[in-house]
């Protein structure tokens, strides 16, 4: 697990919360991904004060994960800077592919903006957006990369039709396995979800209805999503007293969207997977923000599962959630920090201080074995065990990241991954 330091008393929140890799690998069992032949490295990007918010370049640091041990290290060490991103990342969404490429999708115009880890190069001219997207839902299947509109306000905004995109990468790779040929693919429109309306009637058109993914997660070639209640621009919600949550789920072989029961997704944010079974994820709580464990498994009428990676043919889909809670040796729930700065700098023209260092803390833990096995132990056998999830060791390294410039103060980390 990695947390993330946003600003001061602020609690982490969605993706960013926990290390958010949809292509999460784990050859540790240790909460922080790990690319096959190498050590793990977390990635993020500061975002500077003043004047540079919202415009120039976002440095991006790398920070190269120890192995797990009970003991912390001694001092704050620097976090590397490997590259400068020349994008608006306040409002992109950045996911992994492949465990090897950083990519940002969204904001106005919409340009998509990827960093090889491996060559260390940056393409800041990538495929836009068919339609603008403010900090969208992003998920990775395979080498396709999915948009969905995040929040659907029916108002003025960079949110437009089509809600719903998919960028084939794998059009992309050159001869050596690069990404270099991007003028091969763009993005397509997909279906309209579900859940979206396609369009309003003259009531709703006065106080149009606000829709926004809570929460969501890629399991099998399944994309798993949960709404808020429905609201408009006047009111908390449009009919307090029905809930209208739900998840649903887009098949992206079948490119099509199907209702998952009235079963809604108990984490908020994007949940990663753990390990290498495909059904096992962390996420934040949607009950207390606590970290947790969660199986997910998806299948179909027939009772085929997806993680097997057949092709289904239709027919009602079935979710199956087991919450695993994790504590540490002190059998205490693990949980999620804020952040500090210090030496700060005051703006006269903005009236307010920024802080010029960041400090913040990378944590992993590693799993009991007992634990390990009990997550993969089925439903049916588990009648009578605490499906509780143990910390068997931990280790915290401490860095910290300078800016003369000093950091946007609601949100000094602009985004968080591990490689």
């Amino acid at each position: 697990m990695v947390k993330r330091r946003r600003g001061k008393d602020q609690e982490l929140a969605g993706g960013g919360g926990v290390a958010s890799d949809p292509q999460l690998e784990d050859p540790n069992q240790m909460g922080i991904a790990g690319s096959e032949g190498r050590d793990p490295s977390v990635y993020l990007a500061v975002s500077r004060g003043y004047w540079f918010h919202g415009s120039g370049y976002y440095p991006l640091h790398k920070v190269d994960v120890a192995s797990s041990s009970d003991s912390s290290s001694p001092g704050a060490a620097a976090a590397s800077r490997v590259a400068n991103l020349k994008t608006d990342v306040g409002w992109k969404t950045f996911v992994t592919l492949q465990s090897r490429w950083i990519i940002g999708v969204g904001g106005d115009p919409g340009g998509t903006v990827i960093f090889d880890t491996k060559t260390g190069k940056v393409i800041s001219g990538g495929p836009k957006l068919v339609a603008p997207k403010v900090f969208p839902v992003v998920a990775v299947v395979g080498y396709r990369i999915y948009a969905l509109s995040k929040s659907l306000r029916f108002i003025k905004g960079p949110d437009l039709v089509p809600w719903f995109e998919v960028l084939d990468l794998s059009k992309a790779m050159d001869t050596e396995g690069g990404l270099s040929l991007l003028d091969m693919c763009s993005w397509e429109a997909l279906p309209l979800p579900l859940f979206f309306p396609s369009k309003l009637t003259p009531l709703d058109s006065m106080t149009p209805p606000i829709y926004a993914v809570r929460s969501y997660v890629v399991v099998g070639h399944y994309i798993l999503l949960t709404l808020d209640e429905p609201s408009n621009i006047y009111e908390d919600r449009l009919n307090p007293e029905e809930s209208q949550e739900a998840t649903y789920a887009f098949d992206t072989k079948l490119e099509k969207w199907q209702k998952v029961g009235n079963t809604v997704l108990p984490f908020v944010g994007r949940a990663t997977p753990h390990g290498h079974s495909g059904r096992i994820f962390l996420g934040l709580s949607r009950k207390d923000r606590s970290i947790n464990a969660y199986r997910i498994s998806v299948s179909t009428s027939s009772g085929s599962s997806t993680i097997a990676g057949g092709s289904d043919k239709g027919g009602a889909l079935k979710l199956s959630i087991t919450v695993f809670s994790v504590k540490n040796k002190s059998h205490e729930q693990v949980g999620v920090d804020t952040c500090r700065g210090s030496h700060k700098k005051y703006y006269k023209e903005s009236g307010e201080y920024y802080s010029r260092r960041l400090y913040a803390k990378l944590k992993t833990y590693q799993i009991e074995s007992k634990s390990l096995a009990l997550l993969e132990t089925p439903d049916k056998e588990m009648l009578g065990v605490e499906p509780e999830i143990a910390i068997a060791s931990q280790r915290e390294q401490s860095f910290k990241i300078f800016s003369g410039h000093g950091f946007y103060s609601d949100e000094p980390i602009a985004f968080i991954l591990s490689v």
